[in-house]
């Protein structure tokens, strides 16, 4: 978290250009966490997205590219986002 209390985005550290194009594109500085050297321990926060896309990798309609269109595979992982944040409730 920032200062202040608001979220940052966060990434893995897959590199420079997810870093850099969301600090032109949205003007907010990512959170990027780093490898750690020799021992294993696990990034803050590297194990939500993880975890997110390993859910979505459940759905039938994400596991390949099915649509043509490119709206259709969005309305799937909203759906997929939705099932899982109701599962997560209930």
């Amino acid at each position: 978290m920032s200062a202040g209390g608001t979220p940052r985005p966060f990434s893995n550290g897959g590199g420079d250009f997810p870093r850099e194009f969301v600090e032109n594109t949205l003007g907010v500085n990512p959170e990027i966490s780093k490898k750690s050297k020799g021992t294993f321990s696990i990034p803050p926060m590297r194990w939500v997205e993880e975890r997110t896309f390993a859910r979505l990798g459940n759905y039938r309609r994400l596991s390949k590219d099915y649509a043509i269109l490119k709206t259709t595979s969005e309305n799937m992982v909203w759906i997929a986002m939705l099932r899982i944040m109701v599962a997560r409730c209930a």
